[in-house]
């Protein structure tokens, strides 16, 4: 890994400590932090944006390190790696005015119309879409999944089927 970081970050010398696939290490006195990515690259480069304008407000966030090649991911052994510059002050207590004034910051920037998750019918359907694909994959191999498989996407239906037919989903939600 540490050839990895010298090549694409350009970060030498460094003691880097390996736990559960993250690495940590020091470098010119500052924290980093090298975490292992399940999220697209789009996803990253809109919290790397969110980062950034957070950071201009006076919101201090663990901010996104590019590599070499300006990319936000980085693919090293058959993994996508994001690394992160830690901000030593988010190991302190938070209270409820820190959350409060983040909300209020991130409230007001422009990428948060991308970055919402509250499309909860397009979320759902398209997950139990994915979930019906995986089944008829792996139902064969595994028939107990097969088997229990209606139960919750029954269940999961239903919920959607109240969510479109909640009179109230327009107060709020």
């Amino acid at each position: 890994m540490k050839n990895a970081l010298s090549y694409y970050y350009n970060l030498n010398q460094i003691d880097i400590h390996h736990t559960n696939g993250i690495y940590k290490f020091t470098y010119n006195n500052e924290n980093y932090v090298l975490y292992p990515t399940i999220f697209n690259e789009n996803e990253i480069e809109l919290s790397y944006k969110l980062s950034l304008i957070l950071l201009n407000r006076g919101v201090y966030t663990h901010q996104i390190i590019p590599n070499n090649n300006n990319k936000l991911c980085t693919y090293i052994n058959d993994t996508n790696y994001v690394l992160l510059k830690v901000y030593s002050d988010l190991n302190d207590k938070i209270n409820i005015n820190n959350i409060i004034d983040f909300s209020n910051n991130a409230k007001t920037t422009e990428t948060n119309s991308i970055l919402r998750r509250d499309n909860w019918y397009d979320l759902w359907t398209n997950k139990l879409d994915y979930f019906e694909y995986q089944v008829s994959q792996f139902g064969k191999k595994f028939p107990i999944i097969r088997e229990s498989f209606s139960y919750f996407l029954g269940v999961a239906e239903t919920g959607i089927s109240l969510l479109v037919n909640n009179p109230n989903k327009n107060k709020g939600q």
